[in-house]
């Protein structure tokens, strides 16, 4: 009977822990599903106006062959016949214009294939330099320069290769930044503002930023440093990826942070617990006094936060 009684609870036993893991995979499949599906097919990809489209391939840890639209839209004037500076060697174009900008001013960039790199200085204006490599010559970037807002995009018809690189001064304060890149890394350096950063394929950099509101990448890391909180919520997410954040001085949050298939490290100073689940772990806690919400996901990846003292 004892024998039996053993087998019995030994199969009941392994009964549970195969439910117990179809359930973790079903989890981490639905989870993993909705956010490629926000980043693939939500605005960070619709590389062109309203009245343009973008075609995208399903995310994947291979390079992305999107479609952005060649056309100049309604509105739209083309950055090559209207650069204050343009150098063309080869293969290499090096493009730079300048846009006045109001306080408050809003700017964008939606880019296929190359990097997007952003840095502040002490003047009211935004400098963009583009610069374009390879041998395909189809691809084209066109703007919309309003009183306060700025729009830079890429457009490229199919199977054309072109890596475009985008090197961008922005004044120190602004209003809402958008940042968009299929294929390519985004940094952002020294800047306060409303900022929505997403990337398919690429890694995302932030330093000394304030007005983080959503950043999110399927296949790519994410590092970043905050200067302070932002006034409304906060938002990282990555697919596959980790995510590495410090958040300096006297920074007030309420933390949200969780993992699928990754470790979650709180630095001790914050007192945050990280609890261990059935599938992935999470932590939930104040930071400082509190404040807007700082929401840390990754699916496959881990989670670290840092306090710089």
């Amino acid at each position: 009977m004892a024998s039996d009684d053993w087998q019995t609870r030994s199969r009941l036993t392994l009964i549970v822990a195969i439910i117990f893991s179809l359930i973790g995979l079903l989890v981490t499949l639905t989870v993993a599903t909705m956010l490629l599906r926000r980043v693939g097919h939500r605005r960070a990809f619709s590389m062109a106006p309203v009245n343009g489209s973008i075609r995208v391939a399903p995310v994947s840890s291979s390079r992305m062959e999107p479609t952005a639209d060649p056309i100049a839209q309604s509105g739209e004037s083309a950055f090559e016949s209207s650069a204050d500076q343009s150098t063309v060697s080869g293969d290499y174009t090096s493009m730079t214009k300048s846009f006045s900008l109001v306080a408050g001013s809003r700017f964008s960039i939606k880019n296929v294939t190359g990097s997007i790199s952003v840095e502040s200085w002490n003047e009211p204006k935004a400098e963009v330099k583009v610069i374009e490599r390879g041998t395909d010559r189809g691809a084209h970037v066109y703007f919309i320069n309003s009183a306060n807002a700025v729009s830079i995009r890429a457009g490229a018809p199919e199977n054309i290769h072109q890596d475009i690189r985008y090197e961008v001064k922005l004044p120190r304060n602004i209003g809402r930044v958008e940042l968009n890149s299929v294929n390519g890394s985004i940094n952002l350096s020294g800047v306060t503002g409303q900022f929505f950063i997403e990337s398919a394929n690429g890694s995302i950099e932030l330093n000394d930023v304030v007005g983080m509101s959503k950043v999110q990448t399927a296949n790519g890391k994410i590092n970043a440093t905050l200067a302070r909180a932002s006034d409304g919520p906060m938002e990282f997410v990555t697919a596959n990826g980790r995510i590495d954040v410090t958040i300096k001085g006297d920074f007030d949050a309420e933390l949200d942070a969780s993992t699928i298939h990754g470790g979650i490290n709180i630095d001790d100073q914050l007192g945050i617990p990280v609890q261990k689940e059935l599938v992935g772990q999470h932590a939930r806690g104040q930071i400082g006094l509190g404040g807007p919400a700082l929401k840390l996901t990754a699916v496959n990846g881990s989670v670290k936060l840092s306090k710089q003292q």
